[in-house]
């Protein structure tokens, strides 16, 4: 599984996705069931550090979110991964926070649930956006991923206050329009970079910001 939150902005096959940055732009995007992306409150530098929120849309467009060679996780991969660090194999499956969430960024008041990331996985607090004000909420408090089931719009979320990971149930309103975090899982027959322009470029930028002076 990647070790840190997708952050592209185009498909698979170069066709650009939606900067939703505005609610109506946002809520549009869901009514016509179009795919959308942003930064955490518009800001870059969230982009920079989080990666970026995606609708379900998005996950769901069949032209593919995920660079080439990888797939974003469906629900019954996140459920066998999470149960292979945890102490149960359901949800809400027992020390799983704990393990995966990444060492920084959380919030420290809940100081015995504080990530130890031993095994590398990074989950950073990038929070969410909703239809609701403030539109962007809890960063620096909860991780929220999107699964790849068309049928399912449960997600997976870590909170830091709590030391396990736990799927929960789709919204019961407009369940595919929150903006959240993508993790992909690479195709177990690939065996290399085949080629994805918009893929490097994200991360060039991403480099780049980070040594700006």
């Amino acid at each position: 599984i990647s070790a840190e939150n997708l952050a592209v902005t185009t498909y698979r096959n170069g066709d650009v996705i939606e900067n939703a940055q505005g609610n109506s732009a946002w809520v549009a995007a869901n009514t016509n069931q179009t795919g959308a992306w942003c930064y955490y409150n518009n800001d870059l530098g969230n982009g920079v550090t989080y990666g970026i929120l995606y609708n379900k849309w998005a996950v769901l467009d069949p032209r593919g979110l995920a660079p080439v060679g990888y797939e974003v996780l469906t629900k019954a991969q996140w459920e066998s991964s999470l149960t292979t660090v945890a102490s149960t194999n359901t949800t809400p499956f027992l020390g799983a926070g704990v393990v995966l969430k990444s060492e920084e960024l959380w919030e420290t008041s809940a100081t015995t649930n504080q990530g130890t990331n031993t095994r590398g996985f990074s989950a950073l607090p990038s929070g969410e956006r909703v239809v609701a004000t403030p539109f962007f909420q809890e960063i620096n408090q909860t991780t929220n991923y999107w699964t790849k089931d068309a049928s399912d719009d449960s997600f997976v979320q870590m909170l830091y206050n709590s030391p396990n990971a736990t799927i929960e149930p789709a919204l019961a309103t407009n369940p595919k329009l929150a903006g959240r975090a993508v993790r992909c899982v690479k195709d177990i027959n690939y065996n290399g970079w085949n080629g994805d322009p918009e893929f490097l470029k994200d991360k060039f930028v991403k480099f780049s910001y980070r040594f700006k002076f």
